[in-house]
Parts: structure tokens; C-alpha cells; sequence
């Protein structure tokens, strides 16, 4: 206790366990002190910022408080002036607003969300205070660093800036980068692109599963075998470690259950042994129907749900328990993989750059039945980029006259897809009324289309909300099979020739809605 007393209570170290390394969470009215591995994880970060030396990676089991631990360190650099922006880069869509979530529940209103890639690029060359810590998807700051994708190349004929040269400010600015879960995603050409942007950026990584020699891939290049690709490849050093084993050592995750026999001579030694064997054996041969189907499952049956794909592939690969060991994946798994791939980036944006990537796979992949389902979703993908034909739909009005979305053509059509049972789509709606008003007497339409199922109940609801913009309903197919809507509320652009201006345009609430509708007016 005296020990404690004299390395914590001193008035130095308790202050500044007080001022750094505690966080008052307001929405649970609790007080929260990080735990010494999470402080000395945020130590080595601002150790290495301060010496500047170079790049790192955090080591930290899963459940180990990873988010909370990259917050702090995020929140420590904000009050660096050496730093001019820090970066929270996740790779999915999902990731990125459940990291907003825990950050702003830490400290409400700490970072913003970026819709977009013009609402990231408006926040990266901000000066403000607020726009200095920044959680973004890979994706959306690779498109940030990409002068090849459609948008660039428009803006360039124009004359204006685009992303890439409006972000030149920052080429030279000092710049800490954190990507969570850095062992799944660092790897590909967004992450080459942000390394060549910023030179002097400090990347640090956090991962739970850090990629050695052991449990890397060859990379191939050209056909050929190249070498490994590591964590440490990319991020030079391990910061710090917090292992299973730390985490069992201090009861915060279940110890294993370990039964000890030891035999009395070598007689009976080498009789367990062969009776251990005949059991393993026969315990392989008992689940190798399961692990056969799971196999062929993977090998033989086309997944293109990333998590799913994700999540088998990292149960073979870790191999808990040996039953793999030896066993190398197909061609045709590897490919499935990277298919995965390609289809989640057109998730996260559709793009020129995206649908070409899909395009680009599609030209060299080797097997027919991944390739077909990739094609279907680069063909619908690329039927929803800029400058093609908007695809029509019909939907009818509250006196149940049929229209049709071509109806429109001649003007601006802003459309708003919602249903009444849908929270955000409600919590948009007085936005998008307000913002009609604005541009009353232009040459634009605003377009409320509800997608609920049932006609009554769209009906009902606008009795008890009075609307002054005329209303539709639709259930047309081609709002799924050619709009691509898996989700609400969704915001469709779309130009006096009847082609796509976005096809995931922001929502009336976003800063920048009006610069993007004037500009096409």
C-alpha cells in the first residue's frame, strides 16, 4: 500500500492522473480512470509524437477497452500544437459511426460525421478547433487523395480545385493518423496513397490480432511470390502489448480450464499417449463431417457477405485448434476474399474508382461463379455513378394518380425516400420542407416518396402531419434492383437531363446541401 501510495498519490502523478487519463461519462453519470495498460499505451503515442519518432502500433486484446484507450489519445492531441489534425481511421461504414458514438459519449460533441468526401475535405482544412480530431473511413479519405475518380476529372475541366489540391495546405503538416483495427485493412492502395499525401503524417495503429510472419499471406505481385506483408512492416515498432495472457494474469477475461495427469512410469506414459492419440483421432473423425461441411461451405458456396467471409476465413487462419494446420486455402477462397472486398468498397461508395476496381478484378479473376456475382453488383453499382441515366420508377400521389419519376425531366429532382415508420427519415422531413421553401420559383422539384408497404397507413399518418410539399408512394422494384435502397432515409440528385448527379446525395439537415444545389441550378 505504501508503494501505491508513493508512485499514485503524489501530487504530480494524481494530478496528472486526473487531468489526462480520467474521463467523466455524462450520459451514465459515472466517473471512468483508465486502466495502466491503457495509459501507458496513450504514453508511448505521445512519447513518440513528442520525439517524433516515426510510426507504431497498439497491441490490445480484444475487450481491453481499445476505443476509450484511442480517444484519450486522440483528445491528448488535440491540445498539441505541434499537431495540425488527428485522424481516427476505421474501414467500414458501421465502424465509423460506432466509433462517433463512443467518442461523443466520452465527450459530447467531440467529433462530427462526414457524410461525404467534401464534408471530410471542408473539416480537414478547417482551422477550427472542433475539426481537429476527425473520424473517417478509409475509403472516404482515399477518394479525398484520388485526382483519377469522375468528380476530379469534372472539377479540373471546370477549373476548380479538386479534393486532392484543395488539401495541399496539409502535405507538409505534421499529422497523427490512428487506424483501428489495423491488421485487417492497411494493406491496399488507400493506404499507400494517404502514406505518399502526407510524408510527414505519423501513422499508429490498434489492433487486437497483429499480422507476424507466422499468420501473414505472401504478397503477389505479378503472379510471383513476394514477400511477407506484417503489422510491423507497415507500422515499424510495437508501442505497446496487452496480450491474453496480460488479461488473464489480471482476471479481465476467463483463465483456461487445464486438467493435469502425469503418468507413474514410461510404461504408462507411452500407453496415454497412444490412448490420447486413438482419442484425437477419433474425436477428428467424429466433428470431420461439420468441419467438411463448413470447408466446403467456404470453398464451394459463394459468400459475398463480408463479415461472413471475414469471420470464416479468421476461424481457419487462427487455427485454435490445430485441425487445420497444413491446410492451405483454394485459389478460389483467396479470390472469394478479395471479391469480398471489392463489393464492400462499392458499399462504402459508389464511385468511377470503386466500379472500376470491381471491373478491374472481374477482367482477371478466375472462377465464373464469383465473377457473375461481383459483375451484378459493379453493374448495378455503375449504373448509379454520375452522369448516367437516372433509372425511372413509378409511384402514385394521395388521389392515387400514377406518375412517373421521367415526369420530372426538365428540372432538378431533389428526392427524399422515406417511410413513417422510419426515426431519421422523420427527423429529416422538416429539413427538406424548410429547404424547399428556399428554392421556391427555381427550376428544381422537391420529391418526398414514401416506401411503406401499405398505402393506409402512408395515408393516415399524413392526415396527422400536415405536408405542404405534394406527396408520393412507390413500391416500385426498381427502387431495389436499380436504385440499390437497402436502407432509409436515402436523398437522390438528380439533373434537368435526367442523369444521376448522386445517387447517395446528403441529406437537407448536412452543411453543404445548398453549395451542391446551386452549383448544378
Amino acid at each position: 500500500m505504501h508503494d501505491f501510495s508513493e508512485a499514485v498519490l503524489r501530487k504530480c502523478a494524481l494530478g496528472e492522473l486526473i487531468i489526462k487519463y480520467m474521463v467523466l461519462v455524462a450520459s451514465e453519470q459515472k466517473m471512468m480512470i483508465m486502466r495502466p495498460y491503457q495509459i501507458y499505451a496513450v504514453k508511448a503515442i505521445m512519447d513518440c509524437i513528442e520525439q517524433n519518432r516515426g510510426n507504431g502500433y497498439i497491441w490490445h486484446t480484444t475487450g481491453s477497452g481499445k476505443t476509450l484507450t484511442s480517444f484519450k489519445a486522440s483528445t491528448l492531441l488535440k491540445d498539441n500544437r505541434n499537431i495540425a489534425k488527428c485522424l481516427f481511421v476505421v474501414d467500414r461504414k458501421d465502424l465509423d459511426r460506432q466509433t462517433r458514438e463512443e467518442f461523443n459519449k466520452f465527450q459530447e460533441g467531440c467529433v462530427e460525421e462526414n457524410i461525404n468526401t467534401e464534408t471530410l475535405v471542408k473539416r480537414l482544412v478547417s482551422e477550427d478547433y472542433r475539426d481537429k480530431v476527425i473520424v473517417t473511413t478509409i475509403q472516404k479519405l482515399g477518394l479525398a487523395l484520388d485526382d483519377d475518380n469522375k468528380r476530379s476529372k469534372e472539377k479540373k475541366k471546370k477549373g476548380e480545385l479538386t479534393y486532392k489540391e484543395r488539401l495541399a495546405p496539409l502535405k507538409d503538416s505534421r499529422i497523427a493518423i490512428i487506424f483501428d483495427e489495423c491488421h485487417r485493412s492497411q494493406f491496399g492502395e488507400n493506404h499507400k496513397a494517404i502514406k505518399n499525401f502526407f510524408p510527414k503524417a505519423q501513422l499508429f495503429g490498434f489492433t487486437g490480432t497483429p499480422i507476424f510472419e507466422e499468420n501473414a499471406t505472401y504478397k503477389q505481385i505479378d503472379g510471383t511470390i513476394g514477400s511477407y506483408t506484417t503489422t510491423k512492416d507497415i507500422f515499424e515498432k510495437e508501442l505497446h502489448a496487452y496480450t491474453i495472457t496480460h488479461a488473464i494474469d489480471d482476471r479481465n477475461v476467463l483463465r483456461f480450464h487445464i486438467d493435469y495427469f502425469k503418468p507413474q512410469n514410461d510404461r504408462d506414459a507411452s500407453r496415454i499417449n497412444e490412448e490420447q492419440q486413438k482419442l484425437r483421432d477419433a474425436h477428428l473423425i467424429a466433428v470431420a463431417p461439420e468441419l467438411n461441411r463448413l470447408y466446403k461451405t467456404l470453398t464451394d458456396t459463394l459468400f459475398l457477405n463480408v463479415a461472413v467471409v471475414r469471420d470464416v476465413l479468421s476461424y481457419f487462419g487462427e487455427d485454435q485448434y490445430g485441425w487445420f494446420e497444413g491446410i492451405e486455402l483454394p485459389e478460389r477462397t483467396k479470390e472469394l476474399y478479395e471479391a469480398a472486398d471489392k463489393v464492400e468498397a462499392l458499399r462504402q461508395a459508389i464511385t468511377a474508382t470503386t466500379v472500376n476496381d470491381a471491373k478491374d478484378f472481374i477482367a482477371k479473376a478466375k472462377y465464373q461463379d464469383v465473377v457473375t456475382e461481383v459483375r451484378h453488383k459493379a453493374d448495378q453499382a455503375g449504373k448509379l455513378v454520375e452522369g448516367q441515366p437516372a433509372i425511372d420508377i413509378m409511384m402514385t400521389d394521395v388521389d392515387g394518380n400514377v406518375k412517373r419519376l421521367s415526369d420530372f425531366r426538365g428540372k432538378v429532382i431533389y428526392m427524399d425516400l422515406w417511410a413513417t415508420w422510419c426515426g431519421p427519415c422523420i427527423q429529416e422531413s422538416p429539413f427538406f420542407e424548410t429547404l424547399s421553401k428556399k428554392y421556391e420559383g427555381k427550376d428544381i422539384v422537391f420529391l418526398p416518396v414514401s416506401t411503406d408497404s401499405r398505402a393506409t397507413t402512408w395515408k393516415s399518418y399524413l392526415k396527422v402531419h400536415h405536408k405542404d410539399l405534394p406527396q408520393y408512394i412507390s413500391q416500385d422494384q426498381a427502387l431495389k434492383d436499380g436504385w440499390c435502397v437497402r436502407y432509409i432515409p436515402r436523398f437522390i440528385l438528380i439533373d434537368r437531363d435526367f442523369k444521376i448527379v448522386n445517387a447517395y446525395a446528403p441529406r437537407p439537415s448536412e452543411e453543404g446541401i445548398e453549395d451542391l444545389l446551386n452549383s448544378i441550378l
